[in-house]
C-alpha cells in the first residue's frame, strides 16, 4: 500500500493541482509515485509536464475584489 507523507492512501484517487510551474511539477512527480490520478489546472505549463501521465487543463484565472484567485473548471 502506497501513502503520501500526509498519511492518506491516494493510490487511484483523483488529485487536482493548481498551477503549472516548478512547485506543481515537483508535487505532481511525487504524487505519481504513489499512484494518484492527477489533473493539473493552470494558464501555462512547464514543458516537463508533457512527459508525465496526467491530465492538463488550460484555464484562465480571475481575481476577485479581495485578491483571491478563482478558477472556472466547468464550461
Amino acid at each position: 500500500m502506497n501513502s503520501f507523507p500526509f498519511m492518506k492512501v491516494i493510490e487511484g484517487k483523483n488529485c487536482l493541482l493548481i498551477g503549472g510551474g516548478n512547485v506543481a511539477l515537483r508535487k505532481a512527480e511525487k504524487l505519481l509515485l504513489f499512484g494518484a490520478d492527477i489533473t493539473v489546472c493552470a494558464e501555462e505549463f512547464r514543458a516537463d509536464f508533457s512527459a508525465l501521465p496526467l491530465k492538463l487543463l488550460r484555464r484562465r484565472s480571475r481575481r476577485c475584489a479581495r485578491g483571491r484567485t478563482w478558477w472556472r473548471l466547468r464550461r
